[in-house]
């Protein structure tokens, strides 16, 4: 059956047709834990027409189709993916009436399957435009329908979906149908189901605005339950629906709001309205840190600001994928400081956020965050940190210039304009043209409709700071500069200058003597409102060397990490330079987000960013450092479970004679007093050993049957492949389409990019540059968007600028590859060539 995309231009010519559409829809599920390989759907719909004819979309097998009572020929009507509907009255009601027999997915599009030891679950996902592979539909989010599901499951599973159950009845066969509420109007690719011998918790919430008493819920597998902080979770929910009820001035929209946490999933959550999915990593089987429960927190806070920005009020196209997800990010952050002990969460975004969205806008695949999407294809590939992330840090910049109380004015008129409809970015930026009183047109062009990132430079002329804005034409920025002076041997504040920059060339007045503006580090953007890239000068870097640890400003801590990040990814400061400030000044950083971040950045510059020649010599200094923090570092605290992490990975990386019996001590409690080793963190350890040739089979099986889990068979996998002799056939496995499921690719490929001298030989070895290069077409064929993604990125061989160049002569010689291979591989091949020429500066 086809897979082929859905174009901005059939949808625009479809919603013209289509008006009032309802359907009906019941999925048998009922044989899917006894290996059935299909599942029965009928589909019954109910639209307005305005034309004879119209079509639906849909990728599984058609078994009969009805128009208006009459029987059509279903191999005639149905091919390529679309439904063909023909013969109607314009203006006159439509029925059509489908049976259809769709596939279970084991790849996280449409329904999927997976198995846990005797049980079988199912869960969903669509977005962007896979409802087509559960049941006909209208496969595009201007065509909102109201929908009215029953599931058939097994006598004794849950079964969910965005509805209430309504009714439940007995079948024969030890079968049972939940039949669900009507919903409001909703896009296909919001639509839910999950179905299963789900457990978890429930409570009631009531609405604030409407009184109305909605049940909350919290669902995992029976393997994960003693693992689910329910309580926890519940109360973030129920919390955060009020705050979002009150900040938005509107009743919730929805029925009802489960949350169902989920393993092989593609993303990290989804915001079916009522039903929400999280990947299981949101469930922590070791000790969690600050850091994992703030991404949490953050994450289901996200979800639920798209219960009304996305769901209620939907983008009419992909095009503005941006205005929901970039909403949702920087709420996310909010309402983490408005509703959890979680008030750093701008620290957080400011550290790992921000540098996400800034390496992906300085890819050659770089995009405005309004992006000209001309299909589903697109949409899929533009899920990103720019739409992500980058939005959200420029939607922070807005509200910093027009004020939040103008921001959140424009919110509310903007959901009471457009309730359970669709609308533009233009819609939103009218309403907050009318609430502030700015025309902000040249704002939305110069930040909304251009991409790149700026960079803004620092000079010292007298008492004043001379600051350019390079690359580009300028985009206004309203700024902080921080200015910092050592006083009694510790980085305090001086002053902070709130600043609007318009134009490339901005001078501003710190109103401070010469001579004392000389001796300070000055630091712009110092409070992370706007987004931009800036330099730091040789007395700032100076203080930074020296006193960036006594500093006490968390988020200027993170934002100087940020930019010094930044420079060494822009070859304007050295690798080791960055490593070595790691090393001494990570003692002190408390914020666990930024402590994670800097050291993921630390083996960065190791593993990619220094010469080859060098890098035996690094992963040792490395990994000697890190002993030196963790055996320094407070017992049971985030910062000892951090660096503990990083250590594991450093001393796997070195294969020093100290590797081994490091790496076996920390399996003994007695070693790192305070710490819980949960199964996370030994899997971690034993994968580490593994890797350097010093953990055999039967140790590892032991491990296995220690966790014997659906989590813990993945993190078996993993170990087992990622033994020396073993990556040959592990690429088999890799590049064997079914073979494996999402979480066993993901597994794997964390095997086969285990960081050391010996992994890297191997790789080069199975898959150089031209053996990859003659491949990635024929993985593209095999394997749906989301895997085959996964694997072209992932198996990119390592290269020196030869390499890298060979990579781009490749590509530009062929002109005609499909839009979505091209950009995996440009930006796998752009970030290939910046170690490349980072790593030949390091070596001249």
């Amino acid at each position: 059956m086809s897979e082929s995309t859905i174009t901005r231009q059939t949808c625009r010519e479809r919603s013209r047709v289509v008006r009032d559409p309802h359907v009906d829809l019941a999925l048998d599920v009922s044989r899917a834990g006894s290996g059935a390989e299909t599942l029965s759907v009928e589909a019954t719909w109910t639209f307005r027409s305005e034309a004879t004819q119209t079509h639906l979309d849909y990728l599984g097998e058609v078994l009969s189709i009805q128009i208006n009572g009459v029987e059509r020929d279903p191999e005639a009507c149905a091919s390529e993916g679309i439904i063909r509907i023909d013969g109607l009255e314009p203006g006159e009601q439509a029925r059509v009436k489908i049976l259809g027999a769709s596939r279970y997915s084991r790849t996280g599009q449409g329904l999927h399957r997976f198995v846990d030891g005797e049980d079988t679950y199912l869960y969903s996902h669509c977005e962007p435009s896979d409802a087509r592979r559960i049941f006909p539909c209208f496969e595009q989010p201007d065509i909102k329908s109201r929908v009215r599901v029953s599931l058939v499951v097994p006598s004794g599973w849950k079964a969910f979906s965005l509805g209430n159950p309504e009714k439940e009845e007995e079948l024969d066969g030890g079968r049972r149908r939940v039949t669900f509420s009507l919903t409001p109007p909703v896009s296909s690719y919001l639509t839910a189901f999950a179905a299963g011998p789900y457990v978890g918790e429930s409570t009631t919430w009531t609405d604030p605005r409407t009184g109305v008493t909605h049940d909350v819920g919290v669902w995992c597998r029976k393997a994960m339950r003693e693992f689910l902080d329910a309580e926890d979770f519940l109360a973030m929910t129920t919390r955060g629906l009020s705050w979002f009820c009150d900040l938005f001035d509107s009743p919730f929209p929805w029925l009802r709001y489960d949350s169902i946490l989920v393993p092989e999933y593609n993303l990290g959550a989804m915001e079916n309205p009522g039903l929400v999915t999280f990947a299981e990593k949101y469930i922590f089987r070791d000790q969690p840190t600050d850091a994992e429960r703030a991404a949490r927190a953050n994450t289901l806070l996200h979800e639920m600001s798209h219960m009304w920005f996305g769901d209620e009020v939907t983008p009419e196209w992909w095009d503005d994928l941006w205005l929901k997800e970039s909403f949702a990010e920087y709420m996310g952050a909010a309402a983490s400081v408005a509703t959890t002990a979680h008030t750093d969460a701008w620290v957080n975004f400011a550290g790992r956020r921000t540098a996400w969205a800034i390496e992906q806008d300085e890819l050659p695949t770089t995009h405005p965050i309004a992006a000209d999407i001309p299909d589903v294809d697109a949409a899929r590939q533009n899920f990103d940190g720019i739409t992500y992330a980058k939005g959200a840090a420029v939607l922070r910049q807005l509200v910093h210039f027009v004020g939040e109380d103008v921001f959140t004015d424009a919110t509310r008129r903007y959901f009471r304009a457009h309730a359970y409809e669709t609308a533009t970015f233009q819609d939103y930026i009218a309403e907050l043209s009318a609430a502030s009183g700015r025309d902000l047109s040249e704002w939305v062009c110069l930040w909304l409709q251009t991409s790149g990132v700026d960079m803004i430079s620092v000079e010292r002329e007298g008492s004043c700071l001379r600051l350019r804005t390079l690359e580009r034409p300028a985009r206004p920025h309203r700024v902080d500069i921080g200015l910092f002076e050592v006083k009694g041997g510790v980085l305090s504040r001086r002053a902070t200058l709130d600043v609007e920059l318009h134009g490339e060339e901005n001078s501003v007045d710190t109103g401070l003597p010469p001579e004392e503006l000389a001796e300070l580090l000055v630091l712009v953007n110092d409070h992370a409102h706007s987004y931009c890239l800036a330099s730091l000068d040789a007395r700032s870097l100076s203080l930074i060397d020296q006193y960036l640890s006594t500093l006490d400003d968390a988020l200027s801590r993170t934002v100087i990490w940020q930019q010094l990040w930044n420079l060494v990814r822009r070859g304007e400061l050295p690798p080791e330079h960055f490593v070595n400030l790691v090393s001494i000044h990570a003692w002190a950083e408390r914020n666990a987000t930024t402590l994670g971040t800097i050291l993921d950045q630390a083996e960065q510059c190791v593993e990619h960013y220094t010469p080859a020649a060098q890098r035996p010599k690094a992963r040792r200094r490395l990994a000697t450092n890190l002993q030196s923090l963790l055996t320094d570092a407070e017992a049971g605290s985030d910062e000892q479970r951090i660096l503990l992490g990083a250590a594991i990975r450093a001393w796997g990386a070195a294969d020093d004679k100290d590797s081994g019996p490091t790496l076996r001590s920390y399996l003994h409690s007695e070693v790192l007093p305070g710490l819980e080793l949960g199964p996370t963190l030994r899997w971690n350890i034993l994968c580490a050993l593994r890797s350097l040739g010093l953990m055999g089979e039967e140790e590892l099986a032991e491990e296995h049957a220690r966790d014997n889990t659906l989590t813990g068979a993945v993190r078996f996998f993993e170990a087992t492949y990622s033994a020396p002799g073993r990556r040959a056939a592990l690429l088999e496995k890799l590049l064997t389409p079914g073979e494996l499921s999402n979480d066993e690719v993901r597994a794997g490929l964390a095997a086969w990019n285990r960081p050391g001298e010996a992994a890297g030989k191997e790789r080069a070895e199975l898959l150089g540059v031209e053996t990859y290069l003659d491949s990635v077409e024929e993985w593209w064929a095999k394997y749906p968007m989301e895997m085959s993604t996964r694997l072209i990125a992932g198996l990119i061989p390592a290269a020196d600028l030869e390499g890298a160049e060979a990579i781009q002569r490749w590509l530009e010689e062929r002109p005609d590859l499909p839009g979505g291979l091209r950009r995996t591989l440009v930006e796998s091949a752009d970030r290939v060539r910046r170690a490349a020429e980072i790593c030949a500066r390091q070596e001249k």
